[in-house]
């Protein structure tokens, strides 16, 4: 094996920061990206805690459908990242790339990496050793002959050089399935045999339309438990918003894909941490987001999305460490064996995990992610795997998977009920991820869960997240709810009639808008409440350790009933909040000093 260029694990997760060419300039000669970034100064933007698990990921985007136009970029960049002096330093810190080299099929009619040749990429690991991985995304919609192939090359390029070859899809059309060898092309599926150790497989879920989140999260957590991929993450993309004719928030109707800038501008920014949630709880550690003028920024500048969610997220990520795949294992009772394509893909997971088809959030986390791996791989990897554990290896055409009933009875018997109410609730050790995970209603979700002898009964508006970790004196409490009011897209509409009939908003005007009134003149939504109620405390707790963004919160109120050792918190905020509370009436003093 040669030594990888950079670890990635549980202890050194991943962010995908991508930058797109512009292509309209590079027919000017100019080699720059959509959004006004630049390479040296979105990689300056990145606080310096996160650099070291961050890359900048290149995509061609619509660079000039011809021979050349993507190996000219790419190695200008490549060159200008290799070059990079940190001005703090002074010194010589080559900027990590990761290039997209494969998407849409790569489709001549749709995209420049169609040149790009992996004798190319070969050239490209050995003459740049910041060049960590390649990448491959979106093609479930138009599966092209070789991609199985390809995707071979690229995984055995790869780990010839100590590279990554990381792939965000979607089971759309049974693309995962495919990939594997589900038409009779096994050429990846050799590949990942030999290499697996340098591949990293992701979700992709802009095609939320097709109703396939839950099992293609079922596919890739498996794929990594079995040893067929080394590690797995998600890319979490608001174009979902548009997929599925979303418009403005708790708008009714749907639109269809009508308005499309406007439409990836209007997902909420805190159900982008939701969905990066079933990521962690699940052992994946590699993330990515989409827009990128929403998710990260324009002009070198942090959205608030990536400044007031995805940025605190990956914080507590690279802190927490995820679960380790020994962990995640000891947690799970069940592997699916077989193809969800031919069981109605996400219509299999729908009343048992999910409520509906089309979302990216659980309803519960009673079972965690049931993990899966197609039916056309053998179950031998698999079993070695788990072969310490009392994991139950089940095929998915099982009496017990036969119904809606049948697999909740089933799992229900393997994973004891271990909280209360409608709200998502997963526990990993001593502590609690809950969040709300109605998508576009406007309805509050409660639930009562425990730690030990303590009893919590929370209460959380939509697009409310919160992880509550048992400390030695009390308790820790991060939440988020960030949302902006972004009905001003959609002003001149009244209905959804209305708003499919509105002006496009063009790339360019949506990167406008960014700018002007996104990251600058920003419309804030309102506070929200969010309420705790906390059963089993003999005295009033006391908050310390409080922050969060200027202005976005209140001064958490706490309401005693010592009669009922009861404590109720109600917090009115819209952002990032993070607080300890304290149980005990003396707090212990402080350690002495050294030297006293």
């Amino acid at each position: 094996e040669v030594d990888k260029r950079r670890e990635i694990n549980n202890e050194h997760p991943l962010l995908m920061m991508p930058l797109y060419a512009n292509g309209e300039e590079f027919n000017q000669g100019k080699y720059t990206f959509w959004g006004g970034d630049t390479l040296t100064g979105k990689w300056e933007n990145i606080p310096d805690d996160l650099k070291p698990y961050t890359v900048i990921q290149l995509h061609p985007d619509d660079l000039p459908k011809r021979d050349g136009a993507a190996r000219d970029f790419y190695e200008h960049m490549l060159e200008e990242a290799a070059k990079y002096v940190n001005p703090k330093t002074g010194k010589n810190e080559p900027i990590p790339v990761i290039l997209t080299v494969y998407t849409a099929g790569n489709m001549p009619y749709y995209t420049s990496a169609h040149w790009l040749s992996t004798s190319w990429i070969d050239k490209m690991y050995q003459k740049y050793p910041n060049l960590h991985g390649i990448f491959s995304t979106a093609s479930y919609w138009i599966w092209a002959n070789d991609i199985e192939n390809k995707a071979a090359d690229y995984l055995k390029v790869s780990a010839k050089n100590g590279g990554y070859f990381i792939w965000a899809e979607q089971n759309s059309g049974s693309a995962i399935e495919k990939a594997f060898g589900k038409n009779g092309k096994i050429a990846f599926q050799k590949s990942v045999d030999k290499y697996w150790k340098n591949l990293i497989f992701m979700f992709k879920n802009t095609p939320a339309a097709e109703g396939n989140d839950s099992t293609t999260e079922s596919y890739m957590k498996g794929l990594w438990l079995s040893n067929h991929t080394y590690q797995w993450g998600g890319l979490m993309d608001t174009w979902k918003w548009y997929e599925t004719g979303k418009w403005k928030l708790f708008a009714s109707g749907n639109i269809g894909k009508s308005q499309g800038d406007r439409q990836w501008l209007t997902e909420p920014e805190s159900m982008l941490g939701e969905e990066a949630l079933g990521v962690y709880l699940n052992g994946g550690v590699v993330y990515n987001f989409e827009h990128p003028a929403y998710t990260y920024g324009v002009n070198n500048k942090e959205s608030l999305l990536f400044s007031e969610v995805i940025k605190e997220f990956f914080r507590y990520v690279i802190a927490h460490p995820a679960p380790s795949k020994e962990k995640v294992l000891e947690d799970t009772k069940v592997f699916i064996h077989g193809d969800y394509s031919n069981k109605g893909n996400g219509k299999f997971f729908v009343n048992v995990n999910t409520d509906r088809e089309q979302t990216p959030l659980y309803m519960t986390g009673r079972y965690n992610v049931i993990p899966a791996i197609p039916g056309v791989l053998k179950t031998d990897k698999l079993k070695e795997s788990v072969s310490s554990s009392r994991i139950q290896i089940k095929e998915i055409t099982s009496p017990e998977f036969s119904s809606t009933q049948a697999r909740k009875e089933y799992l229900n018997k393997l994973y004891p009920m271990n909280y209360e109410g409608d709200i998502f609730a997963q526990k990993l050790d001593n502590r609690w991820f809950v969040y709300n995970y109605k998508v576009n209603e406007n309805v509050k979700q409660t639930g009562k869960l425990k730690f030990n002898s303590l009893e919590m009964n929370v209460e959380f508006e939509p697009h409310t997240y919160g992880i509550f970790e048992r400390i030695s004196n009390g308790l820790k409490v991060n939440l988020n709810n960030f949302r902006t009011n972004k009905d001003s897209l959609w002003s001149n509409a009244q209905d959804a009639n209305q708003a499919k009939k509105l002006p496009q908003l063009t790339k360019k005007g949506a990167i406008k808008w960014i700018e002007e009134h996104y990251i600058k003149d920003t419309q804030f939504g309102e506070k929200r409440v969010t309420k705790i109620v906390l059963r089993g405390i003999d005295k009033l707790p006391t908050i310390h350790s409080l922050s969060g963004t200027n202005n976005s919160y209140d001064q958490p109120s706490l309401n005693f009933d010592q009669k009922n050792h009861m404590v109720t918190i109600t917090i009115n905020s819209n952002g990032n909040l993070e607080f300890e509370l304290h149980f005990l009436e003396h707090p212990p003093p402080p350690p002495l000093r050294s030297g006293c």
